[in-house]
């Protein structure tokens, strides 16, 4: 009994600071200012919309300019073994950049950290595939769609290379979550579409 009125109190006592915090809510500019972007992030959602109109128009446009592209260059669709990020490199900061290779497609992705709002019991440990989660690094993926150890890169304007290390309660389909030092960083991420690649 007291372990769970400890619980329900601890729970209470976070999310009246998730509450607290969202009133101090940072644009997208002043989040890349602090940690530098993510990937490319569009500057240009709005939270308000439906989901599948969270799309810019620039990003439509550049989607369908990469399908064009792949269609036209007869690209043949990859697979994790041949895609093995041989080309990545990775900067002072340790964190890893490379091309982007074959387009996996297009997914909803979301943000998380490794606290208890986003981890419940797990939060504070490691991930699903045994590793400490890196920020600029770690994702969390359907693994029947992106197995573990799968190095992809998100967006049509980056160049970070994420690696699948990680599995989620909502993670299924064409979703990627990506891991995020702190929750305010991870909030701030919202519910974006992005192009995904395989990383070279």
């Amino acid at each position: 009994m007291f372990r769970k009125l400890l619980t329900a109190a601890a729970v209470s006592a976070a999310l009246s600071l998730v509450f607290a915090a969202s009133a101090f809510a940072l644009t997208q500019d002043q989040i890349d200012a602090q940690t530098g972007p993510a990937f490319g992030i569009s500057n240009t959602l709005v939270a308000d919309e439906p989901a599948d109109a969270g799309k810019t128009a620039s990003s439509g446009s550049a989607q369908s300019a990469a399908a064009g592209q792949a269609a036209a260059a007869g690209q043949e669709k990859a697979t994790p073994s041949n895609a093995s990020g041989q080309n990545v490199t990775a900067d002072e900061a340790g964190v890893e950049h490379g091309t982007r290779g074959a387009l996996i497609g297009e997914f909803k992705t979301t943000g998380y950290c490794n606290c208890y709002l986003c981890c419940h019991e797990h939060a504070g440990g490691p991930t699903a595939s045994g590793v400490m989660p890196r920020a600029k690094h770690t994702v969390a993926a359907d693994t029947r769609v992106l197995p573990f150890g799968t190095k992809i890169i998100i967006g049509d304007d980056s160049d970070i290379v994420y690696t699948v290390e990680d599995i989620g309660g909502s993670v299924w389909g064409n979703v990627v979550d990506v891991y995020y030092a702190e929750h305010w960083q991870a909030d701030g991420h919202g519910l974006q579409y992005k192009n995904v690649y395989y990383a070279q």
